[in-house]
């Protein structure tokens, strides 16, 4: 089969044969699915404002409604996809860019992680 005509696979690169990348991607989708999970789970709708924002100078200084918990997995889970995608295509060019990216990647999801149970917690109260 001539190379112009074979279609290219997903999980066919070097990306994928690297066994440490794959192990790393693999906890980055638990942890976003963990993140998705909590706040599917614990967030209820509620008819007054909860916090949405925390600054150190003014504490909490953003109310919203409810539903703006789902932003933040949902801005996970795009992060991780596009990350992941750029750091599959540095791969053959830089080997240790596509791993700070990836590991970049799983250090923001562990954060979204701590702020989605921060502003749940506060929002909602500890879970009986």
């Amino acid at each position: 089969m001539a190379r112009e005509t074979r279609k290219k696979r997903l999980f066919t690169s070097e990306f994928w044969q690297n066994n440490w990348l794959v192990a790393l991607v693999v906890l980055l989708v638990i942890l976003n699915i963990a993140i998705t999970a909590m706040v599917v789970y614990q967030v209820r709708p509620v008819n007054s404002p909860v916090p949405t924002r925390f600054t150190s100078f003014a504490n909490f200084d953003k109310l919203g409604g409810w539903t703006s918990f789902y932003v933040l997995p949902a801005m996970s889970w795009l992060v991780s996809f596009t990350n992941i995608y750029l750091a599959q295509l540095v791969y053959k060019r830089s080997r240790i860019t596509s791993v700070v990216m990836v590991v970049a990647t799983f250090v923001m999801a562990l954060l979204a992680f701590q702020t989605s149970s921060y502003f749940i917690g506060v929002s909602y109260g500890p879970r009986q």
